[in-house]
């Protein structure tokens, strides 16, 4: 990411939509993740992921997503 000052304004380049919005579409979810589609849906089902339903439209909460993933992060290192 790139930033730059022009005029008293900053402009940061590199920033997407995405990263500015609180919620992720499962195809949004499998790209920050680098994961597969099906991948991204198998996590949706999962009890403890922070998704939610708009009708048939799933959205993942971002805030959540960051705090499963630290979660996820922790057990490993239990485990391993």
């Amino acid at each position: 990411m790139i930033c730059s000052s022009h005029g008293g304004t900053i402009k940061m380049k590199g920033v997407s939509k995405m990263e500015k919005r609180s919620t992720l579409t499962i195809e949004e979810l499998s790209k920050e993740l680098n994961i597969s589609r099906p991948t991204a849906l198998k996590l949706t089902k999962r009890s403890d992921f922070p998704v939610f339903k708009i009708g048939r439209r799933k959205l993942i909460w971002r805030e959540g997503l960051e705090e499963w993933l630290k979660k996820q992060a922790e057990e490993e290192k239990e485990v391993g």
